[in-house]
């Protein structure tokens, strides 16, 4: 009987695992050889400036959060605590970076960045919930929540892609990022909707409500300051090539890169 249970849970986690797989394969003949240089340059710039974001901010407040609600059904608080933690981290860098657009778009050599660098905060707070809600279910070890959950990003942002690369003038860097910003959308909402099932609305109304105690923000401090610091400087040492190719290359540069790398990603994975 146990064993049947964990070989359930071992199913739904390499389901889980090969999605980005997927998403990498179907990229590379979707995207990768339709969209044009500079538009992919501009994208993978962004796109980066998401991930590397998204991986500070979860090391920061979330991985604190997986750690504490593991050892505790009291999850109420570490909830709170940590939603708000995250939510307050990316959108101020997010926020920090479409303000100092226009330089940035000057250091990438890419004008396309400055009209397009507001869909960094909108794809941010698009996938809040998504990002908060992945780590609650991995710390109740809920796989086959997370597996829908992604299966919703991933599986549909290539399903969206195909739709609107049918004709050449939707091959942008912006299609890709609608297409981003609104799989994100829905695999939050996805989430918020699998939440109840596992937990209870009081979760839900918990992640919103402005109650934090001061305890629980000094034990996350303490934890994720360190988490931080080893996750934030990986992430950056594993993308600052696309933005050191950027500044003395360009886009087009980082496009062709990056076309190579995505190889090399899927074999990671």
């Amino acid at each position: 009987m146990e064993f049947g249970k964990h070989l359930k849970k071992g199913f739904w986690g390499f389901a889980d695992k090969s999605l980005p797989a997927i998403y990498g394969l179907g990229f590379v003949f979707l995207v990768i050889r339709v969209l044009p240089k500079e538009e992919f340059g501009t994208y993978v710039i962004i796109q980066n400036l998401f991930l590397l974001f998204i991986a500070a901010g979860s090391s920061f407040a979330l991985q604190p959060m997986v750690k504490y609600s593991a050892e505790t059904e009291e999850i109420a608080d570490i909830v709170t605590a940590g939603n708000w933690m995250y939510t307050i981290f990316v959108l101020v860098i997010g926020i920090l970076v479409f303000v100092i657009k226009d330089p940035l778009a000057n250091i990438f050599h890419s004008p396309s960045f400055s009209s397009l660098a507001w869909f960094l905060p909108l794809m941010l707070m698009a996938s809040l919930s998504r990002s908060v809600l992945l780590h609650l279910f991995q710390s109740k070890v809920q796989i086959r929540q997370m597996f829908l959950i992604n299966a919703v990003y991933y599986l549909g942002s290539l399903i969206l892609i195909a739709l609107a690369f049918r004709s050449k003038l939707n091959q942008t860097a912006q299609v890709m990022l609608v297409i981003n910003t609104i799989t994100l959308g829905a695999s939050s909402l996805v989430g918020i909707f699998l939440t109840p099932k596992i937990f209870s609305f009081s979760i839900l109304r918990k992640m919103f409500s402005f109650k934090i105690e001061k305890s629980t923000i000094i034990k996350f401090w303490h934890y994720g300051k360190y988490s931080f610091g080893a996750t934030a400087t990986y992430t950056l040492y594993t993308q600052s090539d696309s933005y050191i190719i950027a500044t003395f290359l360009g886009p087009v540069s980082v496009a062709l890169y990056n076309a190579a790398k995505v190889f090399t990603r899927v074999y990671d994975i």
